[in-house]
């Protein structure tokens, strides 16, 4: 593929970190690197907060940080956040733990052992297109390390905004620990499951003299074994974060990140086939969560290693303005191996996807070794403020470049070994023979973007658009499929808000977001309309795609010590990629082919009920179906792995006589979620209950803080998620069985 595109945009960031660079050495007066630049304070320097938050200050890597320093709580977005404190004092260690207190937010094929994915308002996000990484694109085909994370977020709402390309439904950006303000030192020791270990390590503080060098340094060791039999994992962990100023102006941020974990994965489960038609159509019994359907002799770990790098320059420009470039680089390599239970052979009819009557499933060996991603995101941004029409305007301008680059063997395993029950798992011989071709592919974006965020009084005005070219490439390792495509894209977004009164704020906003989507590499069939067909064009690059988003909100913001609240609707029209079945007895994956339309409202109120008590009250209702599509029995049926309301009520006890004690009850519902899109089939409504305690205390230098927390205390078994894959199969994920933890944590 020609790669001048990307070099092109590479040479002209160059260009205009040069130009302004000379431009502000020119300059007579500079002003100093604005507040919104400066170095976070560590959250373990501050009293406990809430464990679900609105962010009230914006910091480098935000989310908001593209659009400028509007405070969160006053900016038409919804962004949700989960501190470094609070993961730490529930013992979270995956993106399933983490969403559980986010109604709108549901697991997408979250399992132990291999990548997690989230599903927001009803849409599953794209791993390539809707993460970041204190802003930085990234890949999210890694298992993600949270230690070294001062707080995750999730941004509910228009993608489309801050990024070219992404599905829409939101974001999640990842914000690393920086410097500290203060001299840091922790070690924590952790227990949990069945004798699962992790160590950790964080340092942080300042060298060099006047506080001109910081630094941050992460490491972790940990083994675990869950509550799944023949389940393990390994995982190695060291991250650095170095800043530096240089003169008041200037601020320079280098970190770096390197993380390798070996896992035995845990696969899913199926609907089945109850009526002999071919296809899965019973939710079967809830299943115990402890059985592994990867348990064969030959069972290999998934392996991946991935290290991550950034560098930024942070500049004061004169007359208020500033410059930032920021460079980020991952590059990540996995070794995708399983035991994988796909369809079932062993009845009259074959059966795809679902189980057998008497729950039996065909085994197939996976092995994918060697596929590497690379992401490289260059970005310039300059920003300020201005008058014009009686209005404060402020601006901001960029370039940015992104390159994703997917490469893998040439040939991957996907053969079956045998046939068993679910409820009785057998060996089978090994068939790792490579047969079915893999599809590496190339993407390319380079973005001009302009925003306005216009304020007159209580009044403010949110303007955005972004100007992107896509570049697209693929083709099957046997060099077939080959598929090269160019598209030039605009994505406007605008926004208005009005604050009624001290800390309450209203707004409205109207955007669109633009996506793209491959045709599965997948070596069995997609079913469509009722039928098993042969995909015509696997692996294929597709034209892009555009979705549509509507929201209203209203909020009221304030200190922990007052009543806060939000109430949010929203209607966003999303197109699909879809198989459509051919006269030839084939099926073409196609953009556009299927549209579902979400839409529905979100609630929230966190409130202090008495001085040792604060509760955080979370509801939500989607209404997602499709619209249209090429099976016309999906067509105003509720979408898969949807639900209709969920919810989730927490309480935080500290009581007066045990200062630096808090104890902790959550408990979470939802509705009924449909399992197959024609609206027969649906799991059952759930619930959990999660408990956690926390207990701090000094002895002389030291600061100690304990940790207990059981997830399930009930042991309550349930399906948790029915996700659907490209190609059309279902899978279905129990609730983890009951899991305690222990941790002990030193400081000084």
């Amino acid at each position: 593929m020609d790669r001048r595109p990307f070099r092109s945009a590479r040479a002209a960031l160059a260009a205009l970190a040069f130009a302004l660079l000379g431009a502000n050495a020119s300059l007579h007066a500079a002003t100093p690197v604005p507040a919104e630049s400066s170095l976070p304070a560590n959250a373990t320097d501050s009293p406990l907060p809430p464990l679900l938050i609105e962010d009230e200050r914006p910091l480098p890597g935000g989310s908001l940080a593209e659009l400028g320093t509007a405070d969160p709580a006053r900016s038409p977005l919804v962004i949700d956040s989960v501190d470094a404190r609070a993961i730490a004092d529930h013992g979270i260690r995956s993106l399933s733990q983490l969403i559980r207190d986010f109604p709108a937010v549901r697991d997408s094929y979250d399992t132990f052992g291999y990548i997690e994915t989230l599903q927001v308002r009803g849409f599953a996000l794209d791993e390539n297109l809707n993460t970041r990484r204190d802003g930085l694109a990234t890949n999210a085909h890694i298992p993600v390390a949270l230690e070294n994370k001062e707080r995750v977020e999730i941004l509910e709402g228009i993608s489309g905004m801050l990024t070219g390309t992404s599905a829409p439904g939101g974001m999640v950006n990842y914000v690393l620990k920086q410097p500290p303000a203060h001299d840091l030192a922790l070690v924590e020791a952790a227990l949990s499951e069945r004798g699962s270990v992790l160590s950790r390590v964080d340092l942080g503080g300042h060298a060099g003299g006047a506080e001109r060098i910081g630094y941050r340094v992460n490491a972790v060791l940990e083994e675990r074994h869950p509550e799944v039999d023949h389940a393990w994992s390994r995982r190695e962990m060291g991250s650095v974060f170095l800043d530096g100023h240089l003169g008041e102006t200037t601020l320079v941020q280098v970190e770096g990140e390197w993380q390798r974990v070996r896992s035995i994965s845990v696969p899913g489960y199926a609907l089945v086939d109850a009526r002999g038609i071919g296809t899965g159509t019973q939710v079967p019994a809830p299943i115990d969560p402890r059985i592994n359907l990867n348990a064969q002799p030959w069972t290999q770990p998934f392996d991946s290693r991935e290290t991550s790098a950034s560098a930024r320059l942070l500049q004061g420009l004169a007359g208020g303005w500033d410059l930032a470039l920021r460079l980020g680089m991952q590059t990540s390599t996995t070794d995708d191996r399983i035991a994988f239970p796909d369809g079932c052979s062993a009845g009259t009819n074959y059966v795809y996807n679902g189980l057998c009557a008497g729950n039996l499933v065909d085994i197939y060996q996976y092995v994918s070794d060697g596929e590497r991603r690379d992401t490289t995101d260059a970005d310039a941004r300059l920003h300020g403020h201005a008058s014009a029409a009686g209005l404060d305007h402020e601006l901001t301008l960029g370039l940015r470049s992104t390159q994703r680059l997917f490469r893998a063997p040439p040939l991957q395993v996907y053969n079956y070994v045998g046939t068993e029950s679910v409820f009785a798992p057998l060996p089978f011989p090994a068939n790792a023979a490579p047969s079915t071709p893999n599809a590496p592919s190339d993407l390319h974006e380079h973005e001009l973007y302009a925003y306005d965020v216009a304020r007159r009084g209580r009044a403010s005005a949110w303007l955005g658009l972004r100007a992107a070219q896509v570049s697209q490439h693929s083709q099957l390792s046997d060099g077939t499929q080959a598929t090269e495509l160019s598209q030039r894209l605009l994505t406007p977004w605008a926004g208005a808000g009005w604050e009624p009164a001290q800390d309450v704020f209203a707004w409205a906003s109207a955007g669109t977001g633009v996506e793209i989507a491959n045709a599965p590499n997948h070596p069995l069939t997609v079913r469509t309309s009722g039928a098993t067909l042969p995909l015509a064009n696997p692996g294929q690059a597709l034209p892009a795609m555009r979705s549509h988003q509507l929201e209203l909100g209203l909020r009221r913001s304030g200190p922990a010590t007052a009543t806060r609240w939000q109430a949010v609707l929203f209607r966003i029209d999303r197109p699909y990629a879809d198989a459509v079945p051919l006269a030839d007895g084939t099926a073409l994956f196609e953009a556009g082919a299927r549209w579902q339309r979400n839409q529905g409202t979100e609630l929230s109120i966190d409130s202090r009920v008495a001085p040792q008590i604060d509760l955080h009250l979370r509801g939500a209702w989607i209404d997602a179906r499709t619209t249209r599509g090429p099976d016309p029995s999906w067509v105003g049926h509720r979408a898969v792995n949807t639900a209709g309301p969920s919810a989730s009520a927490t309480v935080d006890w500290s009581p007066r006589s045990q200062p630096g004690t808090t104890w902790s009850n959550a408990l979470r519902f939802t509705g009924p979620v449909a399992a197959l899109p024609d609206g027969s089939a649906w799991l059952a409504p759930s619930w959990q209950w999660d408990s956690f305690a926390r207990r701090s205390f000094d002895r002389g230098p030291w600061h100690f803080t304990v940790r207990l927390g059981v997830e399930n205390v009930t042991n309550h078994r349930y399906w948790r998620e029915a996700p659907i894959a490209p190609w059309g199969s279902i899978y279905l994920f129990p609730a983890a069985a009951r899991t305690a933890r222990l941790s002990v944590e030193i400081g000084h």
